[in-house]
């Protein structure tokens, strides 16, 4: 959770363009192309000096929606952990919340890699940022808790235990304990008197 959120704060992808062939991105100091850095919530582009910020698409709400089912989940799971109940749940979030991280993070990946880019102006490079790792590493966490969270056994019920079933009642020597009723008289034909007529 705490991954996920530092993720979207920080830089995602760097693009720079360099707009001759003598110009190459890898000279920082005197790269003067097109430099465009991509967030959660916004882009910043830089030509010659001058930086513009410009809204990006938001993909920043998928991510806080996932730091928040992840949260929800560590809540319910450390209930689970000290009271034994709630254990459904924990696994129902764990899953929801990893699931929901995976895919908002591939997406945010896909638009990393179809950053713009003309190939007729030079080298283009684009670079993963540290907030897209931080993004990847918590969705490997993401998945190894879920797996973890499915793998742990729940508790038995207390009615699943043979020895406090049966410990107050007497096994009959038959294995099975049967209720056993008196046979019913059968029924009267239609011409016998009633109970309390004379015949």
């Amino acid at each position: 959770m705490a991954l996920t959120i530092a993720g979207s704060l920080l830089d995602l992808f760097r693009s720079e363009q360099s707009f001759s062939p003598s110009d190459t991105p890898t000279a920082d100091t005197d790269f003067h192309g097109l430099v465009l850095v991509r967030t959660a919530w916004e882009n910043r582009l830089t030509v010659g000096g001058a930086t513009v910020s410009e809204l990006a698409a938001p993909v920043g709400f998928p991510l806080v929606l996932a730091a928040v089912l992840l949260l929800a989940a560590t809540v319910v799971a450390g209930r689970y952990v000290s009271t034994g109940s709630a254990g459904a749940l924990a696994r129902w979030l764990t899953s929801a919340g990893a699931v929901f991280l995976a895919g908002a993070v591939s997406t945010i990946a896909m638009g990393g890699v179809d950053l713009p880019a003309s190939e007729q102006f030079g080298l283009t490079t684009t670079t993963m940022e540290p907030g897209m790792w931080l993004l990847v590493v918590a969705v490997v966490a993401a998945a190894g808790a879920a797996v973890l969270i499915h793998l742990r056994s729940p508790e038995p019920a207390a009615w699943a235990n043979p020895a406090l079933a049966f410990a107050d009642i007497p096994t009959p020597s038959a294995g099975v304990s049967i209720t056993v009723l008196p046979p019913e008289p059968p029924p009267a034909p239609p011409w016998a008197p009633k109970p309390g007529e004379r015949s």
